[in-house]
């Protein structure tokens, strides 16, 4: 198996908060999608979209990107084709905002995965029946699982999740499988992301991976695809695969 990531580098016209990257870049990228008639297919229909992205790099400390530096993010997927089409629109932008600069694909191929971790913030959001009291109180039209609540509606959400998009690009009809062998949550605090002016509350995971082949390939599709919602809206759940102490560290 292996995925493919379109590796975008950029130069920033203006600063920006890293809070509303994010959003930046998914309105970015769907404005080369419209640019484009498969991939406006693609954007305009409902469900899994296909690929998913990270934010800049390199981070800064003070939270803010600055103007007249270089920046790279990247976007991932199991089709080429979707990659190369966002390529051959994006590597002409340059807005008030940003400038695209140069443009680089990379093939990644199957490797064995002890744990992946989410480089961006994951977001869960929870079924009705799924909100625990001290949430209900809160006055918003979703509930986003935050440290606190059920580990176990984490897990099975995750699971369920990655098996999904696993048979939806794959074509394979796996039901159950036990794929995540343990979990870690890595903030203390939800992470706030700027969507819709509003946020959402989103979490880092450190997921060990079951040894099972099965499992295993599910897990390279997480790679590809992201990790539970928002991947391709605002970038969420981009994952990296065995780098423990790279998390620890950060």
């Amino acid at each position: 198996m292996e995925y493919y990531e379109l590796i975008i580098q950029s130069y920033l016209k203006q600063n920006m908060h890293y809070k509303g990257v994010p959003e930046y870049l998914g309105s970015l990228i769907n404005y080369c999608m419209l640019r484009d008639e498969k991939l406006e297919k693609l954007h305009n229909a409902k469900g899994l979209k296909g690929y998913v992205f990270n934010t800049l790099t390199p981070f800064e400390k003070d939270g803010m990107y600055k103007q007249n530096n270089i920046y790279q993010f990247s976007i991932r997927s199991i089709n080429l084709d979707i990659l190369k089409r966002i390529q051959n629109a994006i590597k002409n932008i340059n807005n008030d905002e940003m400038a695209i600069v140069n443009t680089t694909l990379t093939t990644w191929h199957q490797k064995y995965m002890e744990s992946l971790y989410t480089y961006t913030p994951s977001v869960l959001t929870l079924k009705e029946d799924e909100v625990p009291e001290k949430l209900k109180k809160i006055k918003s039209s979703s509930k986003y699982w935050v440290n606190g609540c059920s580990n176990k509606v984490l897990v099975d959400r995750i699971e369920k999740n990655m098996i999904k998009k696993y048979n939806f690009f794959t074509g394979n009809n796996i039901e159950n499988i036990s794929v995540v062998s343990d979990i870690q949550v890595l903030n203390e605090y939800p992470i706030l992301i700027k969507y819709k002016k509003a946020n959402v509350m989103a979490n880092k995971f450190l997921i060990k991976i079951e040894n099972s082949k099965l499992a295993q390939d599910i897990a390279f599709i997480t790679l590809a695809t992201g990790l539970l919602e928002k991947g391709s809206s605002i970038g969420c759940g981009f994952c990296q695969g065995n780098y423990y102490k790279e998390v620890m560290e950060r």
